[in-house]
């Protein structure tokens, strides 16, 4: 029994890998399996994380800048004598420039060099530009008269008698509507930009002797915010009825006034206290107050609402452009800039900014760093 025992072992073990090791064998061969579909798997999860790789790629040929953005003077663009006025078109393409001595000059943005020079009267003071670009208009400082320029023509097409002496001008976003504030009189003219006649006047108050200085129309057209020097204060306009709703108590010398193209917060310069005061356009009240370089003249606020820029006009020697970062309500930068700066504006795609120089006959080039 033993030997048929024994031969029956050895004829299974004659048998091989086919016979009583098979089960051992497959047990080898689903390890190995196993070890290898988990190895699979791993590569198939490694290269599935680094799909986005080619999408990074396409876009290699994009900027790419990190950290916090670095202002600086890029350069200085020679016009006309005493620049005084600026803004820029809503396509970015020009820049114009009013001068004291009665010209406006056209910058080409893209080789910053004066293609065009215009006689409009003297005076030349506060400029603006119509939404769709076809119109330009001056206010007249030491002057009763704004002027219309067709921008297609470059010819001056219309004078309006507004009946005192003007210092700036603001128009709606829908374009019907240009607000004229005449200083040393109190009053805020309307002008019909269809018509171009004067359609109502706005009483602001307080020192007439001083007031109104700068007007800036919020980004949906309801309400314009008019700085008052004289008195210390900001008058803020209901469009719709053109009567003052509002009178908000800011700091010594409001002169500049900006209102943030997301229509959140207006940003008034006060050049006697070197300061500028931050108001909610919800509730009109005054939410901070930052310290600024000396004697803060104008304010220009970028088209992401991130960034504010300060004309301080001190003395030439000192004269700078203050960068606030309006999350945190800081300067965060400071750039020094040309003789005497007076007006400042920022290019719709945010990468510089303008400043005129009436020091120097200059508007100076400002890379914002972003």
């Amino acid at each position: 029994m033993a030997a048929v025992a024994e031969a029956s072992n050895t004829e299974d073990s004659g048998k091989g890998f086919f016979s009583g090791r098979s089960v051992a064998f497959w047990t080898i061969i689903g390890s190995v399996a196993g070890v290898l579909s988990l190895l699979v798997a791993v590569l198939s999860f490694l290269v599935s994380t680094r799909a986005p790789a080619p999408a990074q790629q396409q876009d290699a040929t994009a900027p790419i800048r990190t950290g916090t953005p670095t202002a600086r003077l890029a350069g200085s663009i020679p016009v006309a004598g005493s620049p005084s006025g600026l803004l820029v078109a809503p396509d970015g393409r020009r820049a114009y420039v009013t001068h004291l001595s009665g010209a406006l000059s056209m910058i080409d943005t893209a080789t910053n060099t004066v293609t065009a020079t215009i006689d409009v009267g003297g005076g030349a003071l506060g400029v603006a530009m119509t939404p769709d670009g076809s119109h330009v208009y001056v206010a007249h400082w030491g002057s009763s008269m704004v002027s219309v320029i067709d921008t297609a023509t470059n010819t001056v097409i219309a004078t309006i008698n507004v009946g005192s002496v003007q210092w700036d001008v603001a128009v709606t976003p829908d374009g019907r509507w240009a607000y004229v504030t005449n200083r040393g009189s109190g009053i805020v003219s309307v002008i019909n930009t269809a018509t171009n006649t004067v359609a109502t006047a706005v009483d602001i108050g307080g020192d007439r002797a001083d007031n109104p200085v700068e007007v800036a129309v919020t980004p949906d057209g309801r309400r314009a915010y008019v700085t008052n020097r004289g008195s210390g204060t900001v008058s803020v306009i209901d469009t719709a009825t053109n009567t003052v709703t509002t009178t908000i108590r800011v700091q010594s010398g409001p002169n500049g006034v900006a209102v943030a193209p997301d229509g959140r917060y207006a940003y008034v310069t006060n050049e006697g206290a070197d300061t500028v005061s931050v108001i909610d356009t919800i509730t009109n009240a005054v939410t901070a107050t930052i310290t600024v370089g000396n004697a803060p003249v104008t304010v220009a606020v970028a088209p992401d609402s991130h960034r504010a820029y300060v004309v301080d006009r001190a003395s030439n020697a000192l004269a700078a452009l203050s960068v606030i970062d309006t999350a945190a309500n800081t300067v965060i930068a400071t750039v020094g800039i040309g003789g005497d700066p007076g007006a400042v504006v920022v290019t719709p795609d945010g990468r510089h900014a303008y400043v005129t120089n009436q020091g120097s006959n200059a508007v100076s080039l400002i890379d914002t760093g972003i």
